[in-house]
């Protein structure tokens, strides 16, 4: 269980930082494409953390 809580935590550190990142982006396809990157990561954690 502690491992899935660090994977889990790990996931919010990564989706938090593709959140920032998106900031820096210039065109609206290139933020399209990283907030798709965020949802399947936090659907990732999500699926993670219902596992726990």
């Amino acid at each position: 269980m502690e491992t899935a809580i660090a994977e889990a935590s790990d996931i919010i550190d990564e989706t938090a930082a593709a959140l920032l990142r998106t900031e820096d982006l210039d065109t609206d396809v290139a933020r399209a494409a990283a907030y798709e990157t965020v949802s399947e990561t936090l659907e990732t954690g999500a699926a993670l953390l219902r596992t726990i």
